[in-house]
């Protein structure tokens, strides 16, 4: 029994403190791309994203994107309007007549991210695919800082840096922005070592060549697409002066379903790419096994801790009776936090990072009970 505790606590340490301590020091010293030679040589970029409803910022995504440094008769803008029952086709229209680079197209029945994407995709003839949403706003050089990578033949894929800022400052923001920041230096790191593992979906870029169409029903595209780079043995690097920006909610219950989501799609992906964790992948299998397999299983591992935990205090007790404790003390607080928030309006900070914690991995247990039970979707 106490191996298993040993062992589920060992892991869950690994893959939440130790490996992206391993990939901060390796993404400490900036990685340098050399970009192409003249300005003649720029690939032709094509930005694709889909849009639900998207009247509060897409005028902006779109005049963000176009004051680029990056040779407009070089870019393209292809924008899939979801069945958007707001103002944002509109909006798309009269931008579409103000901008030559921007199409888009009406999908009349909610068709969800993955499948617009694909459509788009295929209408594109561009070198470069640029894929992020609505949300998510462009600098100046961010669509050259992304493309420069490529230059290189062997790199496949680029992710771009994000910039996050609270909406507020209630609920689990500082917690959202305190993992955020610790998942963009891990994938610093891993673009050492040309093994970014699942770009952010707010903005990453892929060759054109090597994009393969997300299956039907699959919720996690970003991962997808990614990991097909990888697995046709193309770097994905990760591009620090890409810099855009994304505003992030601190709505527990909002935050809650977003992961239960992706929870489900990170397991369609297991189930997809689960060779690519053999050895003969080399680092790119270790970076898949410690920043994100061991993750997706983590609330498994928790509830062994708990288990094992509570047999060797009623059976041992002394040392670890303290460690059964500490346990319950832990669950006891995030419990305690989650009264004091909805009915007090009080937060500690301690105690709202241990919930953050226990929901993030509830979360993943729901998406992986979803995931057995077929209850699939690519629409958000």
């Amino acid at each position: 029994m106490d191996v298993l505790f040993y062992f589920s606590f060992g892991l869950l340490v690994y893959s939440y403190f130790i490996f992206p301590k391993i990939m901060y020091f390796l993404g400490k010293k900036d990685q340098v791309f050399q970009g192409f030679a003249s300005p003649s040589e720029l690939p032709t970029v094509c930005i694709v994203l889909a849009a639900y409803n998207e009247e509060a910022v897409i005028e902006k995504k779109i005049r963000s994107s176009l004051a680029t440094t990056y040779p407009l008769d070089r870019l393209r803008i292809l924008v899939g309007s979801d069945n958007s029952s707001d103002g944002t086709n509109a909006i798309l229209e009269r931008l579409a007549a103000e901008f030559n680079q921007l199409s888009f197209r009406v999908f009349e029945v909610r068709t969800g991210k993955p499948q617009i994407i694909n459509a788009l995709i295929n209408t594109c003839e561009s070198e470069i695919l640029i894929l992020t949403d609505a949300d998510t706003f462009f600098e100046p050089e961010t669509i050259l800082e992304l493309v420069k990578p490529f230059a290189n033949p062997k790199i496949g894929g680029v992710q771009g840096h994000l910039v996050s800022s609270g909406l507020g400052s209630a609920g689990v923001v500082a917690q959202e922005l305190t993992y955020n920041t610790m998942e963009l230096r891990t994938k610093l790191g891993e673009g050492r070592l040309g093994a970014v593992m699942g770009a952010h979906g707010a903005c990453y870029a892929v060759r054109k060549s090597l994009y393969v169409p997300v299956p039907k029903g699959f919720s996690v595209d970003d991962f997808f697409v990614v990991m097909q780079v990888l697995r046709q043995n193309f770097g994905v690097v990760y591009a620090k002066n890409a810099v855009c920006s994304m505003a992030i909610s601190g709505d527990d219950a909002l935050q809650f379903r977003r992961k239960r989501r992706m929870a489900t799609g990170n397991y369609q992906n297991l189930g997809y790419f689960w060779r690519m964790l053999l050895p003969h992948y080399g680092v790119r299998a270790w970076v898949f096994w410690s920043h994100k397999v061991i993750r997706w299983g983590g609330w498994v591992l928790l509830a062994t801790l708990l288990v094992s935990g509570m047999a060797l205090m009623a059976g041992f007790g002394g040392w670890w009776g303290v460690v059964g404790v500490c346990q319950l003390l832990f669950y006891a607080g995030a419990i305690t936090d989650y009264f004091l928030n909805y009915y007090a309006d009080i937060e500690v900070k301690v105690l709202r990072s241990a919930r953050h914690f226990i929901h993030m991995n509830y979360a993943m247990f729901c998406g992986f009970i979803d995931f057995l039970r077929k209850k699939t979707s690519d629409k958000w």
